[in-house]
């Protein structure tokens, strides 16, 4: 398993990574669930929202006649089923940076308990010098986490979920006051997630903040470039828009939704 990551060293003087070990505030057992299913049961309401609130007379014809409500249950549906997937996607190129980059915990010291009696902190000048290879007397599992500090995952996995959700609203609910408490509340739940891993001694707050980007990005990313052209507001009717005008129909107003 060691192998699997980049196996930085230490300088024995390193205070930035002789913090205490302390038990985690959101686990990453409970984490993953909760932004998982946070996620994809709001994406499902809000296309079935979005869905339900559709004005436009072509699509009620389509849901209603060439394919009855199939749209209308499968939309939904379909959308949460693709941003489950999206979620663990994020999850595992967020890993795959942590065994690449193999920053060291905060708690690394406490975590690997290193053979002093084998190490040489300082050089032949009497200097503090890099310890390339550590000798840890811990080799469990613990040890490799310790080694996965860069990106936080629960920073990048809380940011990401909640950007989709907050797109989602703007979108969807643009003069709702109630959206803008439901948003700063879903800010508020992201940022406890990525600073209790600071104070749990798990991340460097760099982390966290590396963690944060990472995850709007790809948060706005999807959104934009993935569910909204996957699943647009319009089902691809404006395209035929003035034919509809001719026939009395009404275009899809997003303000209603």
């Amino acid at each position: 398993m060691e192998n699997l990551h980049n196996q930085r060293g230490f300088f024995c003087n390193d205070q930035s990574i002789a913090y205490p070990l302390k038990d985690d505030t959101i686990p990453t057992k409970v984490l993953l669930p909760l932004c998982n299913c946070l996620l994809t049961f709001s994406v499902v309401i809000l296309e079935w929202w979005k869905v339900k609130s559709l004005r436009t007379a072509r699509f009620r014809h389509c849901a209603t006649k060439c394919c009855p409500n199939s749209l209308r249950i499968c939309q939904p549906i379909l959308a949460g089923f693709t941003i489950f997937i999206i979620f663990w996607f994020v999850f595992i190129i967020d890993l795959l940076i942590k065994l690449s980059v193999g920053e060291l915990r905060p708690n690394f010291i406490a975590v690997c308990k290193p053979n002093w009696s084998e190490i040489n902190c300082t050089d032949s000048n009497g200097n503090m010098q890099y310890i390339p290879h550590i000798p840890c007397t811990e080799t469990s599992w613990t040890l490799q986490k310790a080694r996965t500090s860069f990106p936080s995952g629960h920073a990048s996995l809380s940011a990401f979920s909640v950007t989709v959700i907050i797109l989602y609203l703007h979108k969807m609910f643009p003069k709702s006051s109630l959206r803008v408490l439901v948003q700063l509340l879903l800010v508020m739940f992201a940022y406890y997630m990525g600073i209790s891993r600071v104070w749990d001694h798990m991340h460097h707050w760099w982390d966290v903040a590396a963690g944060f980007a990472f995850g709007i990005i790809w948060g706005y990313v999807v959104k934009t470039h993935v569910l909204d052209n996957c699943f647009p507001s319009d089902h691809r009717a404006s395209e035929n828009d003035n034919h509809g005008d001719e026939n009395g129909r009404l275009g899809y107003n997003e303000e209603t939704v």
